[in-house]
C-alpha cells in the first residue's frame, strides 16, 4: 500500500514547518528580538539561545539559594560573637 501524492492530500492536512518567529515564541523570547542572518541561521540562533524564562528562574534560584547562605553565615557569625563575648 503506497502513500497518495502530496497533491492529493487536502492543504489543510499537509504539515508544514513552523517559522522563525513561532520558534522564537515557543522558546519564551519576546515579539521584537530582531534575529538576523538567513533562516537557517535564525532558527539556529534560537535553537541555540538559553530561552529567557528558563535563564530567568536559573538566575532567581542562584540568587535566592546564595542570599539564604549568606544570612545563614550571618546568623552562624552573630552566635559565634554571642559565645566569644
Amino acid at each position: 500500500m503506497s502513500k497518495p501524492a502530496l497533491s492529493a492530500v487536502p492543504a489543510e492536512a499537509r504539515l508544514r514547518r513552523i517559522t522563525v518567529e513561532e520558534a522564537a515564541a515557543i522558546q519564551t523570547f519576546p515579539n521584537d528580538v530582531p534575529w538576523q542572518g538567513a533562516q537557517s541561521a535564525r532558527f539556529r540562533q534560537i535553537g541555540n539561545a538559553v530561552p529567557p524564562k528558563l535563564a530567568y528562574e536559573v538566575a532567581a534560584t542562584v540568587a535566592n539559594t546564595l542570599l539564604a547562605d549568606t544570612a545563614a553565615l550571618a546568623e552562624t557569625e552573630n552566635e559565634r560573637e554571642l559565645v566569644l563575648a
